[in-house]
């Protein structure tokens, strides 16, 4: 098939500015006979892609197992994940790492707008902007005794005492904690 574009689903329609975000940006399946990158266009064909783009439309390439998280508030925008991302914009190629941050203006200019004007309920726009806060991240680091009863139960499996290692995971469980085993060792859960 011949490279052509066709509508997105306009996600930033509300703030003011186009973007295209192409998934699969880093990958190799295709191997040493096949240019698999790009979402599988491989690279020339990507860059026919992209002239056919209006002038200055931003694009951001996600590496598999990565993406982005846009904080507005924090003219923000954080790579999270396995690898990096790529921002393409108007002729510059940027390569954030996961981890990572950046302003938001680096995509271009960016703005929340101040009412839905591609089709957004009002109702939802409202939901959106009444929004209770986010709830308070909850201390997960167990305390000292829910650790010492962990290492007395692993002690007792290791001895192979069964009643004490089941003794001590419901004391465990009486602190609001689950002992989870795992291939590295037992873990500490919140409930």
């Amino acid at each position: 098939m011949d490279v052509h574009t066709v509508p997105g689903l306009n996600f930033f329609a509300d703030f003011a500015s186009p973007l295209s975000f192409v998934p699969h940006w880093n990958n190799t399946d295709g191997g040493a006979d096949v240019d698999t990158s790009r979402c599988f266009l491989g690279v020339d064909r990507f860059a026919q892609w992209r002239s056919l783009l209006p002038d200055g439309h931003p694009t951001i390439g996600l590496d598999e197992h990565t993406g982005v998280i846009i904080d507005f508030n924090k003219d923000e925008v954080q790579v999270v994940g396995a690898s990096s991302i790529s921002l393409l914009r108007a002729g510059d190629s940027k390569t954030y790492a996961s981890g990572t941050s950046f302003p938001l203006r680096e995509i271009g200019p960016l703005s929340l707008a101040d009412g839905p004007s591609t089709g957004i309920p009002p109702s939802v726009w409202e939901m959106v902007n009444n929004a209770p806060p986010p709830a308070p991240v909850i201390d997960d680091v167990p305390p000292a005794d829910a650790l010492h009863l962990a290492d007395e139960r692993q002690a007792a499996r290791e001895r192979k005492d069964w009643a004490a290692a089941d003794q001590y995971r419901r004391q465990i469980a009486d602190l609001g904690w689950t002992l989870q085993d795992t291939p590295d060792g037992p873990k500490l859960i919140k409930t």
